[in-house]
């Protein structure tokens, strides 16, 4: 097979996976419908070896469910769902935080320093989604800021599932000052190198997200 068909093969499925992702993030395509190959593939005029690639990579990463002669289920987050994410988060990224404040050697933290500034821009314009485009932003900085590719990688598989909430849904339920003036004290502690505050400060952040994100969950069931 010519190597020129296979990176062809290869640029389409990512293609399809992309789309897919975006949809799906966006509402376009909504959570707890079903959806079929044939379907997708008209949808997105794309032929349906990708679109089956794609969604294979999907259902990996917990964004749809792949059932047997009926087709493709758009997942979605229940309660339940949500605590056990926050969970798995508050460990990483409150052990991301404290490691960062840890470090002796001087650290770069003008990217950090940028989305604060920017998110509080993007507050004042009332540009909510590309708020939650900056949380997500200043989140997998820290994470990257460890060097750990492992969190990384497990953070931004969680956020994607997250996602699945619908960044409409978490434009409704989120105290923007609250969360802005959240980012602004882990950032500080991080800076100061108190690694104890720097842990408590990413750990109430996360715990006050959760609680605003579960009071949701029910309008998004129903």
């Amino acid at each position: 097979m010519p190597k020129s068909y296979k990176r062809r093969k290869h640029l389409l499925s990512d293609e399809a996976y992309e789309k897919l992702k975006k949809h799906i993030f966006l509402g376009k395509i909504k959570v707890g419908e079903l959806e079929t190959e044939r379907g997708l593939a008209e949808r997105f005029n794309i032929s349906r070896t990708p679109i089956r690639e794609a969604i294979l990579k999907l259902e990996k990463e917990g964004l749809v469910t792949v059932i047997p002669r009926e087709g493709i289920l758009i997942g979605s987050l229940n309660r339940f769902d949500l605590k056990e994410i926050f969970e798995i988060r508050r460990l990483l990224e409150s052990f991301s935080a404290e490691k960062l404040a840890r470090v002796k050697s001087d650290i770069d933290f003008s990217k950090l320093e940028k989305i604060i500034i920017n998110a509080r821009k993007r507050i004042s314009k009332k540009n909510y989604v590309g708020f939650v485009d900056l949380d997500r932003e200043f989140h997998s900085t820290i994470a990257e800021l460890t060097k750990n590719r492992y969190v990384v990688r497990f953070l931004e598989d969680i956020r994607d599932v997250m996602s699945l909430s619908g960044i409409k849904a978490l434009t409704k339920s989120w105290n923007y000052e609250q969360v802005l003036q959240e980012h602004a004290e882990i950032l500080d502690a991080i800076k100061k190198k108190d690694p104890s505050s720097a842990k408590k400060a990413m750990d109430k952040h996360l715990l006050n997200t959760f609680k605003a994100m579960i009071r949701i969950l029910p309008k998004i069931e129903d």
